[in-house]
């Protein structure tokens, strides 16, 4: 999975626009690249199960037999650079790797909730927003 990656730093590094793939192959190993991808995964499906809070029940679907939320898809291959001719090989390595490791035991989970596994499928379950109660907020008072 992270061939595809590196393939997309590769070939999008030497363009201007991509300074942060020049800057990322340039100062890491294969390892490093191998936990920032990790890192981004992870902030990638907390802002994409965030996002949809208002628009899915409590727990949703991210794979169906085997075949990944079409709007994650786009999400993905746009945060790893994926060459579009590449994306789904990617997306089947991607759901194939996340569904063994879950299965396998690793946790993917924040503040967001967790992304789980039926064995076959994931899902992610949002957990409920937690609410902070600051004794020193004041509210705002609308003068005219």
């Amino acid at each position: 999975m992270l061939a595809y990656w590196f393939e997309g730093l590769r070939q999008f590094a030497p363009a201007e626009e991509f300074a942060e793939a020049e800057r990322l192959l340039s100062r890491s190993d294969e390892a490093e690249l191998a936990a920032e991808f990790g890192r981004r995964l992870v902030s990638l499906l907390g802002s994409f199960v965030q996002h949809r809070r208002d628009e899915r029940p409590v727990l949703f679907a991210l794979t169906q037999n085997g075949r990944i939320d079409p709007h994650f898809q786009v999400a993905a291959c746009e945060r790893f650079w994926i060459v579009p001719d590449k994306c789904g090989e990617f997306l089947g390595a991607l759901a194939s790797d996340l569904l063994s490791n879950l299965n396998g035991g690793v946790e993917i989970s924040g503040e967001w909730g967790r992304i789980l596994s039926d064995g076959r499928n994931l899902q992610a379950r949002l957990d409920p927003l937690r609410k902070i109660v600051e004794p020193s907020f004041i509210h705002a008072v609308r003068t005219e």
